[in-house]
């Protein structure tokens, strides 16, 4: 093995490490949700996800200032002001409706839905970046497709689908949109990435909670979510 393909195992190998880690990460975030979900407001927990993603990076951005003075990053600039709109509106829209569907699904079957993220980036992917899907994903995708469509199928024998289910699964075609629109930003500082989608995202959600007469969690509660989307958003994300 010469010394590019030996950097280019090294390289994606260290990619499909954070790409586990992430998914580890996130899957925290199902069954803990469902139990908020009894007692805080599906639009207010999806708000406050994103905005306790966002302070955990500020927290985490502090202390790399400090650790490493020198650190030098790529900021986002105007010149990606669409994407970064498109991503901090569809971040918006899936929380929300994951929540929303989080609300009427048990959490084993929202969680094994949320592989259809995998389909709609993948298939969004070609369809407007052209990105090339080797056979394998195509059988991996067909596969997922499948799963979904059996576990959106409501229990009562009746040819119908689940409303909570099709919640989740349109919550997972805003993040496939999303995801594509933030690989446009991919070469950037990733903490800075984090911040916006967190505080863009969080704050939109948390006027239309308000908006629509949802209140504040308990106080005793915001240090368990603000803990909770640090590790399984912030950190995922990151």
């Amino acid at each position: 093995m010469n010394s590019i393909d030996h950097s280019l195992s090294a390289t994606n190998s260290k990619a499909l490490g954070f790409a586990l880690m992430a998914a580890f990460l996130y899957a925290i975030s199902t069954p803990v949700s469902k139990i908020l979900l009894n007692t805080i407001s599906p639009t207010m927990l999806a708000a406050f996800l994103y905005l306790g993603a966002g302070m955990g990076m500020a927290v985490l951005g502090s202390i790399r200032k400090l650790a490493c003075p020198g650190h030098q990053a790529e900021g986002l600039t105007r010149q990606q002001m669409p994407a970064i709109l498109a991503m901090i509106g569809l971040d918006i829209a899936a929380p929300i409706l994951l929540m929303l569907g989080l609300k009427l699904t048990n959490a084993a079957t929202v969680a094994l839905l949320n592989n259809f993220e995998i389909v709609a980036t993948a298939v969004l992917a070609l369809v407007f970046f052209h990105e090339r899907i080797p056979r394998g994903l195509w059988t991996g995708i067909g596969l997922i497709t499948l799963a979904s469509l059996l576990l959106s199928a409501d229990d009562t024998g009746a040819i119908c689908l689940n409303p909570g289910a099709l919640l989740v699964l349109l919550a997972c075609c805003c993040w496939g949109l999303e995801n594509n629109c933030t690989r446009v930003l991919s070469r950037k500082d990733p903490l800075q990435i984090v911040m916006v989608k967190g505080f863009g995202s969080g704050t939109g959600a948390f006027v239309i909670a308000l908006a629509i007469g949802e209140s504040l969690p308990a106080l005793s509660l915001i240090p368990l979510v603000l803990l909770l989307v640090f590790v399984a958003y912030g950190l995922s994300i990151f």
